[in-house]
């Protein structure tokens, strides 16, 4: 299973949340990329942008997932970070009754997927994603 990320959890709740507040749905973390040298720049870690439609996670500024009318529209990953974010996403935004999603990374091979997983099912996986 992958790991839940309650970051992302927390920022689809406060999107949502600015969205009926003031119409524009974005919620955000930044964290100081540090160096050698000391404090470094400010950078985007998580981003979700809702428009009431659709949600979007992006992850360093890149596209990772986006769900509309509980459909799931794009999935991209490529590290351990995407997988368990993305899977996080999917499971909070892409609720259907029974069913958990999981994501992998494998770096020998290079290969991102995603996974359904049907409860009521024996625990029935059902590959929907694969970046072979």
């Amino acid at each position: 299973m992958s790991k839940t990320i309650k970051t992302v959890e927390t920022l689809i709740e406060r999107a949502q949340a600015n969205y009926a507040k003031t119409g524009k749905g974005v919620a955000k973390v930044n964290r100081r990329q540090r160096d050698m040298w000391g404090v470094g720049d400010l950078q985007e870690v998580y981003r979700v942008e809702t428009d009431g439609q659709s949600i979007s996670l992006y992850h360093y500024e890149t596209l990772t997932a986006k769900v509309t009318n509980n459909h799931i529209e794009y999935i991209y990953g490529q590290s351990v970070s995407d997988a368990d974010s993305v899977a996080t996403f999917l499971n909070k935004t892409a609720q259907q009754f029974g069913v958990v999603y999981n994501a992998s990374y494998r770096p020998s091979v290079d290969r991102f997927s995603v996974n359904k997983v049907d409860t009521d099912d024996n625990y029935k996986q059902t590959e929907i994603f694969a970046n072979n």
